[in-house]
């Protein structure tokens, strides 16, 4: 690419092509020249070694020609936050389009709009958080034009015209509980999550409940709890966790950081290690801390994740269904968007009387069409509460009351004749473990436990046998799979099956020497 790149200055010395690489700072200046260039024709060789422009729809509309099919493929990403009317331009300029996103997240926003929702009052009725939720997708085709006209974003007008592919493997989230809630409330049980081989010293989700008053549409009782907790964390050592917080008003998040300045005047410790979180990086990635409400944080990730429910009861102790944006229709996009961008660990500050805040937990009724925006809100508490405590099963039958009821995670019997086979050969060396731990394609076949049982997983067997993966690719089966799961912690062992009817002692030596091994480093 250099040489070709030193062949095109060399072969195009006074070509407009060249003022792409003497913009100005200045967007319009931008913009200008870069039409200017692109009207005027870029050599071919330039072409061939640059075909991919990156920009935004209102740029692409302002520099490049209206001529159809101008490129052969036009990609939107995060097309849910794409207005359509932004989107036409781009896409009359393209051969083949691509629209990715998720639905299940926040749709485009003006900046009026943005700013009624920040200063909301949060005084709406409670029937607005009462409101049912439909959770399918509409079918295009059928609507016809007048419902494609009235689409609020490419992504929803794209659902159901164009075909359809699911990307299924959640990254971000380091325990699989960070996104269960999520992945059966919205997606329908697609997200595959590896699964932890050991437990950490703090529970993935962690529930503090605060008691504080809603007063003044804030709750100062979360917000000083808040600041501690931050203290707390920054104490622990200069590599702390990145942390991101939320809160679900713009007074809560106002208030919280008026506290931490006021904490910063009296603590110059507590100041500079402020600072120092504001300008943190990880590489080229801002990784600051950041003190957001709902409606900003789509796009952010952080290691810890810190919510300030902000409701709770007033000063007379009556507690009010008033929640809102994440009350009103469309809230439950906005808490799916936050409890997924946590890594390591998400934890609630709650004042909220969670058995008060919906029916959802009551309810006998199927979830075909969803719950109430503040039914999932009082799921998600409860959820988080369960987890918390460290509660299995309070955390399963939480989820099971959500559209996708998954299947227990582990403690699975062996499915087939040459799993059961390798149990037996586990046990008969001295060791314990589970069958199926994980689902999905992450799913283990064999989880060996540490002979302390407290300690986790120390080795993962895979194994050939009738639920071996046949629908996957062998790159994605024998290189990408492992690759995810020895990134998250595990010490894999594979067992071919020809291997094992056919010199079976061999094999099990081996497995003796590779549970020695795991044990020893566990």
């Amino acid at each position: 690419i250099h040489s070709r790149w030193r062949r095109a200055q060399r072969d195009h010395r006074d070509e407009p092509w060249k003022r792409i690489f003497q913009l100005r700072r200045s967007e319009k200046g931008e913009a200008k020249r870069l039409r200017e260039a692109v009207e005027a024709g870029l050599p071919h060789g330039l072409l061939k070694m640059r075909p991919c422009w990156l920009v935004n729809p209102a740029v692409a509309a302002q520099i490049f020609p209206l001529t159809q099919n101008l490129f052969d493929l036009v990609v939107f990403d995060e097309a849910s936050q794409c207005p359509l009317e932004q989107a036409v331009p781009a896409i009359y300029r393209g051969k083949t389009l691509i629209v990715s996103g998720d639905e299940r997240q926040l749709p485009p926003t003006s900046f009026f709009s943005t700013r009624v929702e920040e200063n909301h009052t949060g005084d709406e009725d409670e029937a607005a958080s009462e409101t049912p939720v439909s959770m399918k997708a509409p079918d295009m085709t059928k609507l016809g034009e007048d419902h494609l006209v009235e689409c609020e974003d490419l992504l929803t007008a794209a659902v159901g015209v164009l075909p359809e592919h699911w990307l299924c493997v959640h990254y971000r989230s380091e325990h699989p509980d960070l996104i269960r809630f999520s992945n059966h409330a919205f997606y329908e049980g697609r997200l595959e999550a590896p699964p932890v081989p050991r437990p950490s010293q703090t529970r993935p989700i962690g529930y503090q409940k605060i008691g504080g008053q809603y007063r003044r549409r804030a709750n100062e009782a979360e917000a000083a709890a808040l600041v501690a907790m931050l203290e707390g964390m920054w104490k622990e050592g200069a590599d702390g966790p990145s942390v991101g917080v939320v809160t679900f008003n713009q007074p809560q998040r106002e208030l919280i950081e008026d506290m931490i300045l006021d904490k910063c005047a009296k603590d110059e410790a507590f100041a500079a290690r402020y600072q120092k979180e504001l300008e943190r990086r990880d590489g080229n990635q801002d990784m600051g801390l950041f003190v957001k409400n709902l409606e900003n944080v789509q796009g952010d990730e952080r290691d810890v994740m810190v919510f300030s429910t902000t409701f709770g009861p007033d000063e007379h102790g009556k507690f009010f269904r008033r929640f809102g944006p994440v009350g009103a229709i469309g809230g439950e996009r906005r808490l799916n968007v936050a409890v997924t961008r946590a890594r390591r660990r998400v934890a609630v500050l709650g004042s909220m009387p969670v058995n008060e805040v919906a029916s959802a937990l009551r309810s006998t009724d199927g979830t075909q069409d969803g719950y109430t925006p503040a039914g999932y809100l009082q799921l998600y508490l409860a959820y988080a509460q369960a987890v918390s405590e460290g509660d299995g099963e309070g955390a399963a039958a939480i989820i099971g009351r959500l559209r996708s009821a998954p299947a227990p995670s582990q403690g699975r019997a062996a499915s087939d004749a040459l799993q059961q086979d390798v149990l037996g050969a586990v046990r008969e060396l001295g060791f314990s473990a589970d069958a199926n731990v994980g689902d999905g394609g992450f799913r283990i076949d064999l989880a060996v436990l540490h002979p302390t049982a407290s300690r986790g997983y120390i080795l993962g067997i895979d194994c050939d046998g009738g639920p071996y993966s046949p629908d996957r690719s062998a790159r994605i089966r024998e290189v990408w799979r492992p690759a995810i799961l020895r990134a998250r912690g595990w010490a894999l062992h594979s067992i071919w099956s020809n291997r094992w009817w056919a010199f079976r002692q061999e094999e099990v030596d081996r497995l003796k020497m590779a549970l020695e091994k795991a044990k020893a480093g566990g």
